[in-house]
């Protein structure tokens, strides 16, 4: 039997990420006492605050900036 698209009017979200970094968000998980479901929901529910309330103005130019240097300096 496929799993609900909805419970209790609430959606689920899906996304793959690697192994690596599953292992950060469950260490950070079991470090704050959360499971990492409710660990990533209030991830993205703070950066999106940030967003909105204007608290990451230049977020997207900064992560831009590091990940170019980054690149720069693996090559």
């Amino acid at each position: 039997m496929p799993r609900p698209r909805t419970i209790g009017g609430n959606k689920f979200v899906k996304f793959r990420v690697s192994e690596k970094f599953y292992a950060l968000i469950k260490e950070l998980a079991e470090r704050s006492g959360l499971t990492i479901s409710e660990t990533c929901r209030s991830a993205l529910e703070i950066f999106f605050m940030g967003l909105v309330t204007g608290k990451f103005k230049h977020i997207e130019e900064e992560f831009n900036r590091l990940l170019k240097e980054k690149r720069n300096y693996k090559n």
